[in-house]
């Protein structure tokens, strides 16, 4: 079949612009972009500064935070270009260590060496176009089983861990340490100090009985 050359012309641009939103724009702001996430997905704090130095000296002194949260995440993989100009990329990224997705923003200096002047990166809820495909439950459980020991063998996770369906146990397991000093492993019965966690507890639980109407939010501790 021919097309005309206007659809023709017009099919083409539809593929630029489907390449363009899984790569890199060739601009400023891309180049920097893929230097800056294959720099920071490395996790070598002396050639992560190095590139700072370069390219972002203001970032120099948040230098740690990137690396602790390089452990944290396992770095990012790119998922889609939302938008970009010659000085700013908007993008979607996944954490290799688990599904998170996150929306990052980077722009640079508009006259050269276009250093960077800002990287903002915010959580987001699943995309449904990155929807994750639902496994039978074996499978599941396998996979959980995967991830949570790739976690525990980059020292990533030590804790225990409960799966349940229906009310019925289907995956426990406990992991790593609880006294690294003496070496003492965890146990499915080992008590794990919580912390400011418990901050969370309570405010679901307050507005449990809030939607309840056995509480309102404008009580006091004293009310009755």
């Amino acid at each position: 079949m021919r097309f005309p050359k206007l659809a023709s012309s017009l099919l083409f641009s539809i593929s630029l612009v489907c390449v363009a939103q899984t790569t890199f724009p060739d601009t400023p702001a891309g180049n920097q972009f893929a230097a800056w996430l294959e720099s920071f997905n490395r996790g070598d704090a002396n050639a992560h500064r190095e590139f700072l130095q370069k390219n972002s000296p203001s970032r120099i002194s948040s230098l740690d935070r990137e690396m602790s949260f390089r452990q944290r995440t396992g770095g990012f993989d790119l998922k889609k270009i939302e938008e970009f100009t010659a000085t700013k990329v908007v993008a979607l990224v996944q954490e290799r260590s688990s599904d998170q997705m996150a929306r990052l923003t980077l722009e640079v200096q508009a006259e050269e060496p276009h250093q960077i002047t800002r990287i903002e990166l915010s959580a987001i809820p699943r995309p449904t176009e990155f929807s994750l495909p639902h496994l039978p439950e074996g499978a599941l459980l396998a996979a959980a089983r995967k991830n949570i020991e790739t976690e525990v063998a980059a020292d990533r996770f030590a804790g225990a861990v409960l799966i349940v369906k229906n009310g019925k146990p289907l995956f426990s397991e406990a992991y790593g340490l609880a006294d690294r000093e003496h070496k003492t492993p965890n146990t499915l019965k080992t008590r794990f100090r919580i912390g400011s966690m418990n901050k969370m507890f309570t405010a679901v639980s307050i507005l449990q009985l809030a939607q309840a109407r056995k509480l309102e939010l404008t009580d006091t501790v004293g009310s009755t």
